[in-house]
């Protein structure tokens, strides 16, 4: 966290110099964001409550809500843990870059990659700069397995919720699209 907050410092005193809404820049030989800590984190907490976890499936125009087991949970957040793009030799293929949108009032830490073969195409941690914590984490990871191709694009709401975004593209046939959610928190 020690990284985060000397991140935040420069942002704010950067942020008090400009009069844009944005502003960013990109770092080189930086220790990326642990993004796996964070959310086996999350999970120990979710794990520490006594609440139900609800699953809303939505496919095809139509909605399922059930109760499942945290288990459940743990495996969808092993999509966004995996691969640790913040260990070599991963992280030489993706540039960090870092910066403050004041009409979101957040700071986004953005891992991106050219490598047209690498599964995680994206990441985002949006942190809160008034507190220094992480508000959400995005991951969007394109990959194929069996003959079909997959786009999942994952969300990870801090203390809240995991919503998961699949399209699954058949060989042969055409592209289904899937929205998962893992909700401990009713009022989300």
């Amino acid at each position: 966290m020690k990284s985060i907050s000397s991140v935040l410092a420069i942002f704010i005193l950067f942020a008090c110099s400009s009069k844009k809404n944005e502003k960013s820049f990109v770092q080189k030989d930086t220790s990326f964001y642990p993004v796996s800590s964070f959310i086996q984190t999350e999970l120990l907490n979710v794990d520490s409550m006594p609440v139900a976890l609800f699953y809303i499936r939505t496919a095809d125009g139509k909605s399922d809500t059930s109760i499942v087991d945290k288990k459940v949970l743990h495996q969808q957040a092993a999509d966004i843990i995996s691969p640790d793009i913040s260990k070599e030799p991963l992280k030489e293929k993706y540039e960090e870059t870092v910066f403050m949108d004041e009409t979101i009032n957040s700071v986004t830490l953005s891992y991106s990659t050219e490598d047209p073969d690498a599964e995680v195409r994206k990441i985002e941690v949006f942190v809160s700069p008034d507190t220094e914590k992480v508000k959400y984490v995005y991951v969007e990871k394109t990959f194929s397995r069996n003959d079909s191709s997959f786009t999942k694009k994952m969300i990870w709401t801090t203390g809240k919720y995991l919503q998961v975004n699949s399209s699954i593209t058949p060989k042969t046939g055409s592209q289904i699209s899937v929205q998962e959610k893992f909700t401990w928190d009713l009022m989300n």
